[in-house]
C-alpha cells in the first residue's frame, strides 16, 4: 500500500526541492512531486536520504570483532538510530584467526536482514600496515602481504569483503592492489609512512583512495606533499574524512572540500564507546577512556 510523506524541503540528487510529497510503497520510492496547493499538511521539515557509514568499528557498547551472536544486530540498530541506512562493518588489526572468524560472522549476518541499518559487507582495516602512523593498531600484529592469504580472507568472507586497507610502501603492495581489484575489492591506503610518489604509484596500480585522510599518514608539506597531497590532487582518489572537528580541523575539512569535492566520503570510524556514557572501553586490545 502506497504511503506519502509531505516535507517542506526534500534533498535529491538535483539539490533541495521545496514543498514536496514523497510517495513510497514497500520501501521503494515511487514518486516525488509538489504538494498540491489545496493540501496544507507538512508532516516533516526536512526529508533526506539515509546516510551510509562506510567505515565503522562499533557503537552502543559493541565492536565488530566481538564474538557475541547479537553484535551486528545491535550495531545495526544503533546505526539506524543515527539516521544511517547502511554500513560496512570494519575490522581492526588482530591475530589472523580472529580476523577470519569476524569475516565469517559478517558473511553469516548478510544472509538474512538485520533489524536496523543494512549491512553492506566487511572492511578489512589491518593487519597490512607499517608501524609509523599506526594509530590504535597493534604493530606487533602487523603482517606482510601475501596473495594466498588474501585469497583465504576472500574465501572466508564468501563475497562480502568489499574493502581492504593497506600501507602502500609494504613489499608487494602493488601486486596485492592489482590482485584485489581483479577480485572486485576496493583498496584504500593508510596507517602508513608512504611519500607522495609511492602513494601515486599505488593509486595508479588501482588503489581507490585514502583511509581517513590526514589521520594515520604523512601530512601535507610544501616540499613533500606526502600521502595527503597525492590524495588531494589525484582525480580519482576517494578521501575518507572523519568530520567531527577533532580528528581534522574544520579549516582542513574546507581545504579537502575545495580540492576533492565529490570525492569526499564522510565516515564515523566509530568504536564501541559511541553513544555510550563516559568510561573505559576496549578498542582491539587497547584501553580507551572516553570523557
Amino acid at each position: 500500500m502506497a504511503e506519502r510523506i509531505r516535507a517542506r524541503r526534500l534533498l535529491t540528487e538535483q539539490g533541495w526541492l521545496e514543498h514536496q510529497v514523497l510517495t513510497h510503497e514497500g520501501g521503494v520510492i515511487t514518486a516525488i512531486g509538489p504538494i498540491p496547493a489545496n493540501d496544507p499538511v507538512r508532516e516533516v521539515e526536512l526529508l533526506v536520504p539515509a546516510l551510509i557509514d562506510g567505515h565503522v568499528h562499533g557503537g552502543a557498547g559493541v565492536d565488530v570483532m566481538d564474538e557475541a551472536a547479537d553484535t551486528l544486530a545491535r550495531l545495526s540498530l544503533a546505526k539506524a538510530a543515527e539516521g544511517v541506512g547502511a554500513f560496512l562493518a570494519t575490522t581492526v588489526t588482530a591475530p589472523l584467526p580472529a580476523i577470519l572468524s569476524t569475516l565469517g560472522r559478517i558473511a553469516d549476518a548478510m544472509a538474512s536482514p538485520l533489524p536496523g541499518a543494512q549491512l553492506l559487507g566487511s572492511y578489512l582495516e589491518g593487519p597490512y600496515f607499517t608501524p609509523d602512523n599506526k594509530g590504535a593498531h597493534d604493530p606487533a600484529l602487523f603482517r606482510e602481504l601475501d596473495l594466498a592469504e588474501l585469497d583465504r580472507l576472500q574465501q572466508v568472507a564468501r563475497g562480502t569483503l568489499k574493502v581492504v586497507a593497506l600501507a602502500p610502501e609494504k613489499t608487494g603492495a602493488q601486486a596485492a592492489i592489482r590482485h584485489l581489484r581483479q577480485a572486485g575489492i576496493r583498496v584504500m591506503l593508510g596507517h602508513s609512512a608512504a611519500d607522495h610518489d609511492t602513494t601515486m604509484a599505488a593509486l595508479a596500480a588501482g588503489a581507490s583512495g585514502l583511509v581517513h585522510c590526514f589521520n594515520g599518514m604523512r601530512g601535507l608539506h610544501h616540499r613533500e606533499p606526502g600521502m595527503v597531497g597525492a590524495g588531494l590532487v589525484h582525480p580519482d582518489a576517494w578521501l575518507e574524512l572523519i568530520a567531527d572537528g577533532h580528528h581534522v580541523h574544520p579549516s582542513v575539512l574546507r581545504l579537502c572540500h575545495c580540492c576533492a569535492r565529490d570525492r569526499l566520503l564522510l565516515i564515523t570510524d566509530a568504536m564501541r564507546a559511541a553513544g555510550m556514557p563516559d568510561g573505559h572501553y576496549l578498542l582491539g586490545d587497547y584501553q580507551v577512556e572516553m570523557k
